[in-house]
C-alpha cells in the first residue's frame, strides 16, 4: 500500500452482505484512509485490536489464529489495524492512524454503527490502544466500552523499574530489543532526560489525573516475568485511586508476548482464553435488559 493508506483487515463468523472500497476524508493529519470495508447486514458488537510487535514488527500468522477463533466465540466484528510500522512511520503516525480507523468505526465506516465497543492492545498496540482512548478524551470523541490492555508499553521511557531490571533477559523482549522499539518509535535524546519531558500520547502512564479519570473501563493482563510488569501495576494503581473501574491479572510463569506461544506453554492458552472472556464482559454490559 503507499505510505499514507492505513490497512485494515476484518474478522467475522457472520454473512458478508457487501464489500465496498473508497477513501475516508476525515482522517487525522497526516494520514489519509483508503480502506476495505465490509459492510453487515445489522449491527454488530466491535472489537477494535490493536497489535504488538513492538511498533516495527507484528506475529500476524498467530494473530490469524487468536482472532478467527475469537471472532466465533465472541460473535462480534474485529477491527484490525495494519498501522504503519518503523522504520517506515514514527511517532504520531501509527497514534494518529489508529485513531482515524477507531473515528471511521465510530462513523459507520464498516456499513452499520457497531451495538458496543471493546478497544484491544497489546504490547506496543497496548500503548497506541491508551493513547486512542487518550486523544479521543481530548479531542471529546466517543471512549469505547471498554479497554483491554495486554502487557502493554505505557510509559515509553528508559526509566529503571524492578521488572525491567529482573527480567532484562526476556526471550521476547530483551533489555536491546525494549531499547529498539522505544527509540524507533519515539527517538530519546539528552534534553528529554535533562528536562524530564514527555508526551502523554507516547507515555500514557505519566498523563494527567484529569485526564485518566475519564478512561473506560480497563483490564489488563500481563506476566509475572515479563519486563514491562511494573507498566501494567503502575498504571492499574493510578487508574484505581481515580476510581476508574480496572483489574489487574498477574498471570503466572508467563513472559512479554504470551500470545505467541500457546502451543509451547499451556498457560498461554488459558490466558488468551481470559483475554477472551475480559471483551465478552465488555460486550455483555451493552446487551439490552
Amino acid at each position: 500500500r503507499q505510505p499514507t493508506d492505513i490497512g485494515v483487515r476484518i474478522f467475522s463468523c457472520r454473512p458478508v452482505a457487501s464489500v465496498k472500497q473508497g477513501s475516508w476524508e476525515h482522517a487525522s493529519v497526516p494520514c489519509s484512509a483508503k480502506m476495505d470495508a465490509i459492510g453487515l447486514p445489522t449491527s454488530a458488537p466491535v472489537l477494535f485490536y490493536i497489535h504488538g510487535g513492538g511498533f516495527f514488527g507484528r506475529f500476524w500468522a498467530k494473530d490469524i489464529v487468536n482472532l478467527s477463533a475469537w471472532a466465533v466465540h465472541l460473535g462480534a466484528v474485529i477491527v484490525y489495524v495494519d498501522y504503519t510500522r518503523t522504520p517506515e512511520a514514527q511517532y504520531p503516525v501509527p497514534l494518529n492512524q489508529c485513531f482515524t480507523v477507531y473515528k471511521w468505526v465510530l462513523q459507520g465506516g464498516l456499513g452499520f454503527h457497531p451495538s458496543s465497543v471493546a478497544m484491544f492492545g497489546e504490547s506496543a498496540g497496548g500503548n497506541l490502544a491508551a493513547a486512542v482512548c487518550l486523544k479521543s478524551i481530548q479531542e471529546r470523541i466517543a471512549l469505547p466500552d471498554g479497554l483491554v490492555l495486554v502487557h502493554p508499553a505505557l510509559t515509553c521511557n528508559f526509566s529503571p523499574s524492578p521488572s525491567r531490571f529482573l527480567h532484562q533477559s526476556d526471550p521476547v523482549l530483551p533489555r536491546g530489543i525494549l531499547e529498539l522499539a522505544l527509540n524507533s518509535y519515539y527517538p530519546f535524546n539528552g534534553d528529554q532526560y535533562k528536562n524530564n519531558t514527555y508526551d502523554p500520547l507516547v507515555a500514557v502512564g505519566l498523563a494527567d489525573d484529569s485526564l485518566l479519570r475519564q478512561f473506560p473501563p480497563t483490564a489488563l493482563l500481563v506476566g509475572d516475568m515479563d519486563p514491562l510488569l511494573d507498566d501494567s501495576v503502575d498504571f492499574y494503581t493510578r487508574l484505581n485511586n481515580l476510581q476508574v473501574e480496572s483489574s489487574l491479572k498477574v498471570l503466572t510463569g508467563l513472559t512479554h508476548g504470551f500470545l505467541i506461544y500457546p502451543d509451547l506453554v499451556p498457560a498461554a492458552q488459558a490466558a488468551i482464553d481470559d483475554i477472551a472472556e475480559e471483551v465478552h464482559a465488555i460486550f455483555k454490559r451493552r446487551l439490552p435488559a
